[in-house]
């Protein structure tokens, strides 16, 4: 961990703004260019009054981060005990490009990200440009509000609002890099949402008599393709790992920072912007009169001697600028810091489950939303909803399994049902790790399992009733976990007693054909065990659940690696 002093190449740095820009910055003007290619200039001022409905409470901080932040600040210190504080630390090298966060209130996601980048570049070497679109719309869209105050239960990432204790929700989902997920300005959200006629116009208001934005009209934007892709979901391997918060009376203690950024954290500030700009030293600086208005940004550096600190701000700026002490004393609010990030080999991977899904369990159809992840304890919660083909609606409630693979949940009677309860039938669904349009499983009913398969885009399933064993018999394009073959079933015999051996062959889309040997138990003639021999070390098993109401439909699982994993097949 580096604490000697660092020298910070000016080139980096915001340049002191001559006479003609002073009126400029003092107004705390910046520019930003649209789709369109059209430079435009608006003052935070105006930027405040357009977004300020959509700036976010301050949530309150449970016992353990509480406690977490005082042992980060114990143990540092310790540590740390015999060496003098430098008088100058800036860690300009492990920054990444400043970005722009244009005309969107979006600028909590761009700080989170930024120390996201920064913790790369010192743990991995890795220079990223990571999405801070895809961060945003899992960070904004993931919350639930129950009992719900509006017609929805949770917000849109369309709108804006968020503050630096947001990174708490940042360690359960990843983040693909910049060229998944463009970001886009308002002009740009406008034409992605106007592209989606069930989205409506997504008018927020706080009233909420007066807030007419429906549950749908919020999915239709959230989980279609046009804002988020499945490409950008699939790709999503960066994020943090780890976190501590603080409370205003410890960010604004300016020796505490110090040591933070002297420990080697980049701090994330949540700031009033009660500034105005010295033109001598082009610092911003504590001014009481001003109007003010909330802020996020990335604290990178400190120079005692100044009394400024370095921050890495989103409105596109040459480079860093510098805040005051007194500024921070007065005007810093909270703050948080990343203290790990992911193995990108090793990413989360909750979030991949996020989104509209069409299902089919036993031949019964329906359409699935996920739209949260739990928290990092990964506590039951409410996941969802589920809507019958007759049009009612369920309540799904549970948590991630599987390595965050797999998502466990149950239908609850009702649709706004406590989301702690766990009554109601069972489901466990594993997404492809290799192709998450897909997702399989299995439930119970009446202590019976049955196949359950899900996918993002429409899919055919023929109806099917009275089913034999013998309907086993034929040709099925199989995929489990996105490895696709066909499995041949030539022979479905009985024993007496016992049940029924099921023989065949197994051809792999690459690779010599297998020979299948299976058995059906007598009592769920519909469940088919069998083994695949893909190696010598690898005799994979697999449970495939016919779905008695389907006439060409089979689901289940697959276990390699000791790991469990989906797998559906389709007859004909």
């Amino acid at each position: 961990m580096r604490i000697d002093r660092v020298n910070l190449p000016m080139s980096r740095l915001e340049p002191i703004p001559g006479k003609d820009r002073i009126q400029l910055i003092d107004k705390l003007s910046y520019s930003f260019v649209d789709d369109f290619g059209k430079e435009h200039v608006q003052s935070i001022r105006e930027f405040v009054e357009e977004n300020r409905p959509y700036f976010d409470v301050e949530l309150p901080r449970s016992r353990r981060e509480l406690k977490t932040a005082s042992a980060l600040q114990s143990e540092k210190r310790a540590a740390f005990l015999f060496f003098q504080l430098p008088t100058r630390v800036v860690w300009d090298e492990f920054q990444t490009d400043i970005r722009n966060q244009g005309d969107r209130n979006t600028c909590s996601a761009f700080a989170m990200v930024a120390a996201i980048e920064a913790r790369y570049m010192r743990e991995y070497g890795l220079n990223l440009n990571l999405s801070e679109q895809f961060f945003w719309h899992c960070y904004k869209s993931t919350g639930l509000s129950f009992p719900k105050v509006y017609k929805y239960e949770n917000q849109s990432s369309y709108w804006g609002g968020g503050n630096s204790q947001g990174i708490r929700a940042a360690v359960n989902f990843a983040i693909p890099l910049e060229q998944h997920c463009l970001y886009k300005n308002r002009n740009g959200m406008q034409g992605i949402r106007d592209q989606i006629p069930a989205a409506g116009q997504l008018v927020w208001k706080s009233d909420p008599a007066q807030n007419m934005v429906t549950q749908d009209e919020v999915d239709a934007f959230e989980y279609s393709p046009l804002y988020i892709s499945d490409e950008a979901r699939q790709q999503a391997r960066y994020g943090a790992k780890s976190y501590v918060l603080f409370d205003p009376s410890t960010i604004r203690n300016t020796s505490t920072l110090e040591w933070l950024l002297a420990w080697g954290y980049e701090v994330i500030v949540d700031a009033n912007l009660k500034w105005k700009t010295d033109p001598a030293t082009g610092i911003r600086e504590y001014d009481p009169n001003s109007g003010g208005g909330s802020h996020v940004f990335l604290v990178v550096g400190f120079d005692r001697d100044e009394q400024a600190f370095y921050v890495k701000n989103s409105w596109g700026e040459a480079g860093l600028i510098r805040v005051s002490y007194e500024f921070a004393q007065n005007c810093f609010s909270g703050g948080s810091i990343v203290t790990e990030v992911t193995d990108p080999e090793r990413p989360t991977t909750k979030a991949r489950a996020i989104g509209q899904w069409q299902m089919n369990h036993d031949g019964w159809k329906g359409e699935l939303i996920i739209r949260r992840f739990t928290n990092e304890n990964n506590d039951i919660t409410r996941l969802g909803h589920y809507r019958s083909s007759d049009g009612s609606l369920k309540a799904i409630n549970g948590r991630y399994v599987h390595d965050g693979r797999g998502v466990h949940f149950s239908f609850t009677e009702g649709e706004d049902s406590d989301p702690t309860s766990q009554t109601g039938q069972p489901f466990t669904m594993d997404v492809y790790s290799w192709d998450i349009q897909h997702a399989a499983g299995d439930t119970v009913w009446h202590n019976i399992p049955f196949g359950a398969y899900m996918r993002r885009d429409e899919f055919q399933s023929s109806y099917g009733k009275d089913f034999q064993p013998t309907k086993w018999k034929g040709t099925w394009s199989m995929n489990h976990d996105g490895w696709r073959g066909t499995l041949l079933i030539s022979q479905v015999m009985p024993i007496p007693f016992v049940g029924w051996l099921v023989q065949g062959e197994y051809q792999p889309a690459n690779g010599t054909p297998k020979v299948v040997l299976g058995f059906l138990d007598a009592q769920h003639t519909h469940i088919l065990r069998f083994n695949i021999s893909f190696s010598d070390e690898n005799n994979q098993p697999f449970i495939l659940h016919f779905h008695t109401w389907s006439a060409d439909l089979a689901s289940g699982y697959t276990f390699w690696n000791g790991k469990r994993f989906g797998a559906v097949a389709f007859k004909g």
